[in-house]
């Protein structure tokens, strides 16, 4: 608004200074808009630009061996079912960990999968010995525990049978720790694979038991099972 009319008085004398008043009123305008314009354009650009570092960072860490040689001091928080994030438990993180990665060897050829790798995560029980009961929105997995080394499993746990609810007739308690569940199979290892009780002959209806450390696990853990086997009837209704 000044220095374009002095500039136009000097060029062109009143014709100058109109045309430089002119020119300020119309700079007053247009480059105020500009500006905030060529702001937005280069905080875009910048975005952007870091977007691509960051892109080409993690590019560097997948395609190199730096990924193997980072340290992983703990297992990865484990999300459950109801898909909330909660405070890392060194427990679920454990039980996700044996949902997804337990396997079992099937055939001649001891081809292993894991069955519960895309399931959901409900929770994880100590039952006896060295095992434990996981259980998630589509089945129960009976997992030996691996040995830990550094807060991480040592060895890939190995799954010795798994039931799928829509195979669960019926859940109950016999002789104060023990879990017994009916199972009521048409196709064997499409939905449940009764590990070692496959050398036994399996008739359409069979009794599985789980034996629980106390009787006040074995009541807590049988009222589990039901909440989980009901829940899973209910999803199939919906």
């Amino acid at each position: 608004m000044v220095t374009s009319p002095l500039r136009g008085v000097k060029r062109g004398g009143a014709t100058g200074l109109f045309k430089g008043c002119f020119t300020g009123v119309a700079d007053l305008v247009t480059k105020p808009t500009a500006g905030a314009i060529a702001l937005a354009a280069k905080s875009v650009e910048g975005v952007a630009n870091t977007a691509r570092s960051v892109q080409s960072a993690a590019w560097n860490v997948v395609l190199t061996d730096k990924v193997v040689n980072a340290p992983i001091r703990r297992l990865p928080i484990g999300i459950g079912g109801d898909g909330v994030i909660r405070a890392w438990s060194e427990r679920d993180a454990l039980g996700v960990y044996m949902m997804r990665y337990a396997s079992v060897q099937a055939g001649t050829l001891s081809f292993a999968y894991h069955p519960g790798s895309s399931d959901l995560y409900v929770a994880m029980h100590d039952v006896h010995a060295d095992k434990v009961l996981v259980s998630t929105n589509q089945r129960m997995m009976c997992v030996v525990v691996p040995n830990m080394q550094n807060n991480m499993p040592s060895e890939t746990p190995k799954c010795l049978w798994y039931i799928s609810w829509s195979d669960v007739s019926s859940i109950w308690v016999e002789a104060s720790v023990v879990i017994c569940i009916q199972v009521n199979i048409e196709h064997e290892r499409e939905t449940s694979n009764l590990g070692s009780f496959e050398t036994q002959e399996i008739s359409q209806t069979a009794r599985f038991h789980v034996r629980a450390r106390s009787k006040q696990e074995a009541e807590q853990l049988e009222v589990h099972l039901r909440r989980c086997w009901n829940d899973h009837l209910d999803s199939l209704d919906v």
